[in-house]
């Protein structure tokens, strides 16, 4: 697998947004939050973790405190890793301000979030294997916001293998790591059962862009880089984007999306419950090797 530096995607700040953030430990302090709402923070994962009882309570209590808290409004997404590997929440995105109104499930999916981000980051466990059940989760979601109104349920569905095709290269190329080669194209294509000369393939495939606009200019869905991310922000929020990007991402979002949160949508979990199982299950288990 791969991690990667920046996203490319639309956010309502602007595009360009780092994955793996370039801050220094003293730039970060200046918008830490003090030792005693820390505190407080913690007592809510806490509170959280011991009632719900969370298949990964028990690592979030014991590794909570390792994180880096802050308010940065300039920055959208729910938490991030810096270059120097430091996990950091960010409680900015939340709907509410004062530290008395924080949920405990919000700032529990917050820290689990960001816990296995860094843990992703940091560690890279996922393997050769691992882009089957993404690739299938990813298409799930294309087919659920995207297959009706293109038609793919009824009458052009012969173009189903081509869009299951497309993602799995993406998925091959972006988040494995896998060179994009001729070879490559016919393993996937003898997995689809399609002949990779029907589709067009003259694209970047370790770009999103490049990814969508190969679904589009095959005449498969008619999507462009904003449909899509304006799709994704008002289904799943801001914080579900980066999913589709980085597969560091992916998994850290599922794991959150698991606990009722404001955060990050169950939306998700209901698309495909037998994946979402299977990729919560990789998640956890990943996580408890590398924590």
């Amino acid at each position: 697998m791969i991690v990667k530096d920046k996203f490319e995607l639309v956010y309502k700040v602007g595009g360009n947004i780092y994955n793996i953030v370039p801050l220094a430990k003293s730039t970060l302090k200046a918008y830490a939050v003090d030792k005693e709402d820390f505190k407080h923070l913690l007592i809510l994962v806490k509170s959280f973790s011991r009632i719900k009882r969370h298949p990964a309570s028990k690592l979030i209590e014991h590794k909570a405190d390792t994180l880096t808290v802050v308010n940065l409004p300039t920055y959208p997404l729910p938490g991030f890793v810096t270059s120097k590997g430091v996990g950091v929440v960010n409680l900015s995105v939340l709907p509410v301000k004062s530290l008395t109104d924080y949920s405990p499930s919000d700032i529990f999916a917050l820290f689990l979030y960001v816990l296995s981000l860094r843990s992703y980051v940091t560690k890279k466990p996922f393997k050769t294997g691992t882009e089957s059940n993404v690739a299938g989760m990813l298409f799930s979601i294309f087919m659920k916001l995207f297959g009706k109104r293109a038609g793919l349920i009824g009458s052009f569905k012969h173009l189903i293998p081509k869009l299951q095709f497309l993602i799995y290269l993406y998925i091959e190329v972006a988040m494995m790591g896998v060179a994009q080669t001729e070879s490559l194209k016919k393993r996937i294509g003898s997995i689809m059962y399609l002949d990779p000369d029907e589709l067009n393939l003259d694209y970047n495939f370790g770009s999103t862009t490049e990814f969508l606009k190969s679904i589009n200019d095959n005449s498969i869905i008619p999507i462009s880089e904003n449909k899509f991310s304006s799709m994704i922000i008002s289904t799943g929020g801001i914080a579900s984007l980066p999913m589709f990007e980085d597969l560091s991402r992916f998994y850290a979002t599922i794991l959150a999306s698991g606990v009722p949160n404001s955060q990050f949508s169950y939306f998700w979990a209901k698309i495909n419950t037998n994946l979402f199982g299977k990729l919560t299950e990789d998640g956890l288990r990943s996580l408890a090797r590398s924590l």
